[in-house]
């Protein structure tokens, strides 16, 4: 139950849609963010010359730590469904789930910002000496993403059949009534 301007309320089924589509946009925006990060690091270990030591640590950073990244947003992505379930059930405030999701997104933002300004110190004044070298590691970004797609959606379908099986809405099978004798 949760407590909205003095009256206390269940957790719809409209709060439940809209924070698993924000749980699963802020997985994107998530994804989005490590995926550039982890290029830019690629791309930066080609070029010459490191200002004040920080491209070391910002170029190894990215691509030893692109594995966490990546694997830090696929468990947050869970947690943030295995709230929106437990609201579903009624077991926990749907708020909790808003919180993770938005707190995902922010650190998005805040690994996006960290990367364009410790890559754009490094490219400042900077002559590339060569081509850069080919960004690696895409393996594991895509592996994430395909998992994590096929999480949400089984998270989708779990909660419809939670529902239907409460009969509150609509079965997966209503679609096809007018095909079935």
């Amino acid at each position: 139950m949760v407590a909205m301007l003095g009256r206390t309320r269940r957790t719809t089924g409209t709060d439940v849609g809209l924070a698993i589509a924000f749980a699963g946009l802020a997985y994107l925006a998530w994804m989005l963010a490590a995926g550039v990060a982890c290029h830019v690091a690629g791309l930066l270990q080609g070029h010459a010359g490191v200002v004040d030591g920080q491209g070391d640590v910002f170029r190894w950073g990215l691509t030893v730590w692109g594995v966490g990244i990546d694997l830090l947003g696929l468990l947050w992505l869970l947690g943030n469904l295995m709230l929106v379930m437990a609201a579903s059930r009624q077991r926990r405030s749907i708020s909790w789930a808003w919180a993770t999701a938005g707190g995902q997104v922010l650190a998005a933002v805040l690994l996006a910002c960290w990367t364009a300004f410790l890559g754009s110190r490094l490219l400042a004044g900077q002559t590339i000496a060569g081509p850069p070298l080919q960004p690696g590691g895409w393996t594991l970004f895509s592996v994430s993403i395909a998992i994590a797609l096929a999480t949400w959606v089984t998270v989708l379908v779990v909660l419809l059949y939670d529902r239907v099986r409460l009969g509150r809405g609509p079965s997966l099978r209503d679609g096809q009534r007018t095909h079935l004798r």
